[in-house]
């Protein structure tokens, strides 16, 4: 069986990545991802802000500025809700993750697999809802997908991003 790696800085099959289409030192034609009724800059931004509840306004607030965020990386960085200071730009991130960090709460266990998977097809399914990406996804026929990392959601981890890709493949290749 075929198997399609991608990763962040690749170009082949970056389409499939959470980060695309965000490019440093390129310029890119923005996607437009909707999720109730709002418009995401990539499938990372959502995943990461559906991690918390949107209840209050200050959850809200907080699920605002991580969709805002001007890089994947950073929406990463208040999903996680790190405080590690090793690079500038996570100066700013450190004060709103203390800021906001008492006041928002989890949607879910992301000690649960069920749950952390469930909101990534959630994301994966709003992106890949565009025509453009739909199109390159079904393209890549019955290979197996999977991101070129050891972590979890990596191929060389348990591959839970490539399984969750190849299930929204599947999706579309019936109901389109």
């Amino acid at each position: 069986m075929e198997v399609i790696l991608f990763a962040y800085h690749q170009r082949d099959n970056y389409f499939l990545s959470n980060f695309y289409p965000h490019v440093v030192g390129r310029k890119t034609q923005p996607i437009r991802i909707l999720h109730d009724n709002q418009v995401w800059p990539t499938s990372e931004h959502l995943y990461q802000a559906l991690k918390f509840h949107a209840d209050t306004p200050l959850e809200r607030e907080w699920r605002e500025l991580i969709r805002t965020s001007s890089t994947p990386t950073m929406a990463k960085h208040l999903g996680h809700q790190f405080t590690s200071k090793k690079y500038a730009w996570q100066q700013k991130l450190t004060s709103l993750v203390l800021q906001y960090k008492p006041h928002v709460r989890l949607a879910g266990d992301l000690e649960d697999p069920m749950f952390c998977r469930n909101i990534m097809k959630i994301s994966l399914m709003a992106k890949f809802n565009i025509k453009e990406l739909r199109t390159k996804l079904l393209s890549t026929g019955h290979a197996k997908l999977g991101e070129d990392t050891h972590c979890r959601w990596g191929y060389y981890g348990e591959n839970w991003l490539g399984d969750l890709l190849m299930e929204v493949r599947d999706f579309y290749n019936i109901n389109i």
